[in-house]
């Protein structure tokens, strides 16, 4: 389910997600609320140097298939 929250100027304010599934016969549910302000601001983001990152999505999808399996 996805629930979603617009203001009087048609900004979405509040999202919530709820997700159920299962994972190698085991049940799983995520339940997630986000809300939005201070509309038109800029972040400052600062990207950190390459030595201090990775890419882990090979990893999450090893996992996730070894749990898929039974693993």
């Amino acid at each position: 389910d996805i629930d979603v929250w617009i203001d009087a100027q048609d900004r979405v304010r509040r999202m919530s997600v709820d997700i159920s599934g299962s994972i190698g016969g085991e049940q799983s549910r995520t339940q997630m609320t986000t809300d939005f302000v201070e509309f038109g601001r800029v972040p400052k983001i600062e990207i950190p140097p390459a030595d201090e990152v990775f890419n882990a999505t090979s990893e999450i999808e090893s996992q996730v298939q070894s749990a898929a399996e039974g693993g």
